[in-house]
């Protein structure tokens, strides 16, 4: 089967012009090669430099849009993601973020697919979602 696969692999890479096999720039500051990270919790990211030379530290955004408990709760006026990128820029280190929201958003209920399809047809949750998202990217946004 290998046998197979990587001619025909070959001939389709072939077959794309150059120009479509080029790949977009890289953001400003972004390093030209492959950077490893790990999950790191706030304040955490020192002790992580001084670990290993990290590039990247990871977070996960959730608790949900509408339950009091999601991300934007857990600093006044939405600030967890200010300084947790904060945090990351001081030690060097690009704060890499999963928006993790639309599971523990309400109403939900039953199995993850049932819950996210159920917050995905509901427009109250959806516009949580997206004034929450909105409030994530202006955290970030403030950040070059």
């Amino acid at each position: 089967m290998r046998a197979r696969l990587v001619p025909a692999l070959a001939v389709l890479f072939a077959s794309i012009s150059p120009s479509a096999r080029a790949q977009a720039p890289l953001p400003s500051g972004w390093p030209a090669r492959l950077e490893l990270g790990l999950a790191d919790s706030p304040g955490g990211a020192a002790a992580m430099k001084a670990t290993a030379p990290f590039s990247f530290r990871y977070q996960y955004l959730a608790g949900g849009v509408n339950t009091g408990g999601g991300w934007a709760t857990w600093n006044t006026n939405g600030d967890f993601a200010k300084f947790y990128i904060q945090d990351s820029a001081a030690s060097g280190i690009v704060p890499v973020f999963t928006y993790y929201m639309l599971l523990q958003s309400s109403p939900g209920g039953g199995s993850e697919s049932n819950a996210v399809f159920t917050n995905l047809n509901n427009t109250a949750t959806m516009t949580a979602y997206y004034n929450d998202l909105t409030l994530f990217f202006q955290k970030a946004g403030a950040f070059p």
